[in-house]
């Protein structure tokens, strides 16, 4: 009796210590949630880049591709109705020999908040703010080289749209890093209003008109000047640092985009003079060892006291373009 006592005893006692340990593996996991960013006091060695976040949704935007006779004049019509006029002879090469072929002529065409983001076009790209509208690249390709236009050659752009605004100048844009790309104005094209026939269906299109002698990225926006303009700031974990992260406010009532740049003195805090503090959407996303963060706060209007502060949450990359498209 003695012994069946001394038997059950020591296996309510494994039972009690296995118990134990269940409880204790549980708690260690309540309120854990390993989606969320641990902000830290330290840099950590980080791999990530978010040119990896770019290179995935600038695939997102499709380009459209086309085929012109070059000893003939082509009219090459988008499947959004935009026309590029192009006359006989109009490429060249690298050494300006006019070229006779066919050419493969690459268009990419950007028209809302989501697309210029993808392709770093933000708004202050330069002295001033711009309120884009619409940013077309445009290549062309012979025998697998680029071209160019040759000389005092030009092709005429035509735009439907049936609220041009006289504000709306050309730029031109370039990219001098991955990220980072800059604009300037464009000498030798004017806006003007035109109507063409439509070749498809032979309807009257309303719309723009201005003509290009290079090919590349043609921005068409609204420069806003004389503003008043307040510096901004955005708290982020020390880790997401500018190399590795996008932060950006986004105005919803027009296509203003602000990027920020981190502080050199804080590594933590993201710093940009805005002009408009209705209607904004602060928004980052970063790339963190292969996995993607995003985090987002809107302000119907924004109080400039304090700091924004953001907490990133793993995002998949569907995701992400789920919530750009909603900026």
């Amino acid at each position: 009796m003695e012994s069946s006592t001394k038997y059950f005893r020591n296996r309510m006692k494994q039972f009690s210590t296995y118990v134990l340990f269940c409880c204790l593996m549980v708690m260690s996991g309540c309120g854990k949630d390993t989606d969320i960013f641990t902000p830290t006091n330290e840099i950590p060695d980080l791999t990530g880049n978010i040119n990896n976040f770019y290179s995935y949704t600038r695939t997102t935007i499709p380009s459209e591709e086309y085929f012109v006779n070059t000893e003939v004049e082509s009219v090459v019509s988008t499947k959004s109705g935009i026309r590029f006029i192009i006359p006989k002879l109009a490429f060249a090469d690298s050494s300006q020999n006019l070229i006779k072929g066919e050419i493969k002529i690459i268009i990419t065409q950007l028209s809302k908040k989501s697309d210029f983001i993808k392709y770093s076009q933000f708004s202050n790209t330069s002295s001033i703010v711009l309120d884009w509208y619409k940013n077309l690249n445009i290549e062309g390709y012979y025998n697998g080289k680029k071209v160019s236009l040759s000389k005092d050659n030009s092709i005429t752009i035509q735009i439907p749209t049936n609220s041009p605004l006289s504000s709306w100048k050309i730029f031109n844009g370039q990219y001098i890093s991955t990220r980072q790309f800059k604009i300037t104005p464009s000498s030798y094209s004017m806006i003007k209003n035109a109507i063409w026939k439509d070749g498809g269906s032979g309807t009257i299109v309303d719309g723009i008109e201005f003509h290009t002698n290079i090919l590349g990225w043609l921005c068409i926006a609204s420069p806003l000047g004389d503003l008043k303009y307040s510096d901004v700031k955005v708290v982020l974990p020390v880790a997401f640092r500018s190399f590795n992260t996008m932060v950006i406010a986004v105005n919803k009532t027009s296509n203003v985009i602000y990027s920020f740049e981190d502080t050199k003195q804080i590594e933590s805090i993201f710093e940009q003079k805005i002009h408009d503090f209705n209607n904004l959407t602060f928004f980052a996303a970063s790339d963190q060892k292969d996995a993607f963060y995003t985090c987002s706060k809107s302000f119907v209007q924004f109080e400039n006291t304090d700091p924004v502060v953001l907490t990133p949450s793993a995002t998949p990359l569907d995701e992400i373009e789920n919530q750009l498209n909603k900026l």
